[in-house]
């Protein structure tokens, strides 16, 4: 009998990283985690070179069952909203209308999603997601060049989102802001009652310096956390965790955070965690 697996990829700038699960008697385990440059560092990446998808061949020969390669949040919209419904097809047509509400491009140019977070009796806690479809065809494509079947496509940010949950880093009770300092983007998660009520990419430092980048996240924060109160209702100040590498600290960030928001701010490291 064939052992089931799945792996997981992510490309980080030039780099592939994936982990490989084998299904057991007692549920999931890791194979282990590889990491493969798929050229040399500093150098653009581009998804349609033929040699780009040479390396990405060489690496998929270590892949075991179906394929999943997340991409980045800033690459995506994700929404949490409240849908009137608990028809799983109904979830999925109203939350082509929500992105179609919101979304920049037309929703024939997006692949969409819904995920159930929590049902009630007429109404269903989702959250939706979508990607430009040319964004998601040229990661498939890459992949299909590289001999490889994508079974689906994720987003990094929900991976963090279940690490920081398994670590017990997501309050069960309360509002909690949870800032992910993965290299080089960062995302904003908002907890209530530990489910997530926001995602959202908060981009890169393109031309900004480190200073402006910092005072521009606290801002954001801020806003996000007064329009929040509108649709969740006022909680006492949420207190924040900035999740971060042992080498890349936030202190800056922090002491903003605390002086902005007068709330409590912690700094986790990932080191400790499962990779992504």
């Amino acid at each position: 009998m064939a052992q089931q697996s799945i792996t997981a990829g992510l490309m980080r700038g030039n780099v592939l990283e994936w982990t490989t699960l084998h299904a057991g008697r007692e549920g999931w385990k890791s194979a282990g985690t590889w990491r493969e440059a798929l050229a040399p560092e500093g150098e653009t990446l581009d998804w349609t070179a033929a040699a780009t998808a040479a390396a990405v061949r060489k690496a998929a020969a270590r892949f075991r069952g179906e394929v999943v390669l997340a991409i980045p949040a800033e690459k995506t919209l994700l929404r949490v909203v409240s849908l009137p419904t608990t028809d799983a097809a109904e979830l999925r047509s109203m939350a082509e209308l929500q992105v179609d509400k919101i979304s920049p491009f037309p929703i024939e140019h997006m692949a969409v999603a819904c995920e159930a977070l929590r049902a009630g009796e007429k109404s269903t806690l989702a959250l939706v997601g979508a990607v430009q479809r040319e964004v998601a065809d040229a990661l498939g494509q890459l992949l299909v060049r590289a001999g490889v079947v994508p079974h689906a496509i994720d987003v990094d940010a929900l991976g963090w989102w279940q690490l920081l949950r398994d670590a017990g880093g997501v309050r069960e009770a309360g509002r909690q802001v949870l800032l992910v300092a993965d290299r080089p983007g960062l995302e904003l998660m908002i907890s209530q009652d530990g489910l997530p009520v926001l995602l959202r990419s908060l981009g890169l430092p393109r031309g900004l310096t480190r200073a402006e980048f910092v005072a521009e996240v606290a801002e954001e924060v801020g806003y996000t956390l007064t329009s929040l109160e509108a649709e969740w209702g006022a909680f006492e100040a949420a207190p924040v965790a900035i999740w971060h590498w042992a080498d890349d600290p936030q202190e800056d960030l922090a002491a903003l955070l605390r002086r902005e928001l007068a709330s409590e701010v912690t700094l986790p490291e990932f080191d400790p965690l499962p990779p992504l």
